[in-house]
């Protein structure tokens, strides 16, 4: 499946169709875009001229397509160092390299390294976009299981915004897979634009391609598609729902989670920056609320549903502080909006990176009394922390998420259930020791292993492909 169709199918659940945008709202999109490609080609090259890695041999390249995939993809990189591969981190994303930056490891920025190849590239790729928009519209796939028309929008939009980046990333992989010589590419996510569109390209170079998991895997049909030779997951859970939804025995591998340390703390001490800056008080009742926004397991009218219902009961019950940190993917100005017509709300919206706030979950999560989400690896998160979670279900979309499927969490599916549940689990916090036992028993299925134990076994995974890997195609 085409790594255009997948964000096309993205497109159609996450937002209304591109067609009901007003001439205004599409240029200032597109000016957003373009302030954002001037941003990358201008301060973040020249940062990386200082910093970038000059490539060099390597038998493994990781791509990490999110800041998030960086923690689960450095432990494992080291360990293959110790079995004695070489590895090199690459990524065209400031936000990306800046976080392995953080976590001591280097990179080669990609554009710094080939910026007049990679520019050549999205120029040949807006070229094609102007193909497509000459063309005869009815020769576009349709997208089924939605309105046609809205569909056709949908394919054309994403099409036309996103080939020039589909064209980069393909050269991309052929410039740093040759001239390293790597045989063994691995993606952080082969569902994202990038990861998928350079597993493609590097399958098509000969190249074998990993995946490590990361969040979860329940509650999203797209986990189907996963095209990388091996699909690395964390546990027996997460390999009976990828299995179930049609991977091979031999493509999906448990391996547990690179990213956990062993045994994660509980501080029970609420992080210094939020007390300072969102007036959390140590001892005082607080939800944290993390979804992952609309767009995978929930579709965007639930996910509007939830955020006009919490601020409604944040007016309702000036006592119950509602702070939402919102995942990449969601939109202030869905809480904006609910705030608009629920005068009165006090529930805190928290955008993605905010300066002079911790931006690691866990970080979060020290000191809360209670996470509220939907079908979020934050629960997980959450669970690990001995934190008790919350999981709401507004539109009857959550019905194969493992961790709910297993009494992990208390769940409602109603208005009235999540106002009483809500006041209830802070009210009596004693009364959760249940639902936190079985979220214990959940996690001993959903990881195999942690840290670096698992880092290890993902690491001979790779390895064990590199074995497989005939010399790239010339």
């Amino acid at each position: 499946m085409s790594p255009l169709f997948v964000e096309a199918l993205k497109h159609v659940r996450q937002s209304e169709a591109a067609s009901r945008l007003g001439l205004l709202a599409r240029l200032r999109r597109r000016a957003r875009l373009l302030a954002g490609d001037r941003w990358l080609l201008g301060r973040a090259e020249r940062m990386a001229r200082r910093a970038s890695l000059r490539p060099g041999s390597c038998s493994v390249v990781f791509w990490p397509n999110e800041i998030g995939h960086v923690e689960c993809l450095v432990p494992v990189a080291r360990a293959l160092a110790r079995l004695g591969q070489t590895t090199h981190f690459v990524t065209s994303k400031p936000s990306v390299f800046a976080r392995l930056a953080k976590a001591g490891e280097p990179a080669i920025h990609l554009r710094a390294v080939w910026g007049r190849s990679l520019r050549e590239a999205r120029r040949r790729g807006a070229e094609r976009v102007r193909v497509l928009r000459s063309g005869d519209p009815e020769t576009l796939a349709s997208v089924e299981a939605v309105d046609a028309a809205a569909g056709l929008v949908a394919m054309r939009a994403t099409v036309a915004e996103l080939l020039p980046a589909v064209w980069e990333t393909v050269t991309a992989v052929d410039l740093v897979l040759r001239k390293c010589g790597a045989r063994v590419l691995v993606v952080g996510n082969d569902l994202t634009l990038e990861g998928r569109s350079g597993a493609m390209r590097a399958r098509a170079l000969g190249a074998k391609v990993a995946c490590l998991m990361h969040g979860t895997v329940t509650g999203s049909p797209l986990h189907a598609y996963h095209l990388a030779d091996q699909f690395l997951v964390f546990g027996e859970a997460s390999q009976e729902t990828v299995r179930g939804l049609g991977l091979s025995e031999k493509q999906s591998v448990i391996v547990g989670a690179p990213h956990l340390p062993d045994v994660p703390a509980q501080t029970g001490r609420i992080h210094p920056a939020l007390e300072a800056r969102l007036g959390l008080v140590q001892g005082e009742p607080w939800v944290l609320v993390a979804t992952s926004g609309p767009g995978h397991s929930v579709s965007l009218e639930t996910h509007r549903r939830l955020v006009a219902a919490l601020s409604e009961l944040s007016a309702r019950h000036p006592q119950l502080k509602l702070v939402a940190k919102l995942h990449r993917k969601d939109r202030p100005a869905y809480y904006a909006e609910a705030v608009r017509h629920c005068p009165g709300s006090r529930l805190q919206v928290v955008p993605p990176d905010m300066p002079g706030l911790p931006d690691h979950i866990f970080e979060w999560l020290q000191g809360c009394p209670l996470l509220l989400t939907g079908a979020s690896a934050s629960a997980v998160d959450a669970m690990v922390l001995g934190v008790p979670v919350l999981s709401v279900d507004l539109g009857g979309e959550l019905d194969d998420v493992d961790f709910i499927r297993e009494g992990a969490t208390l769940h409602v599916r109603d208005l009235r259930a999540l106002e009483a549940t809500l006041l209830e689990a802070l009210a009596q916090p004693d009364g959760l020791r249940p639902v936190c036992a079985r979220a214990q028993t959940y996690l001993h299925r959903a990881f195999a292993a942690r840290g670096a134990e698992a880092a290890e076994q993902a690491a001979r995974a790779i390895r064990a492909l590199l074995v497989e890997a005939p010399p790239l195609i010339a």
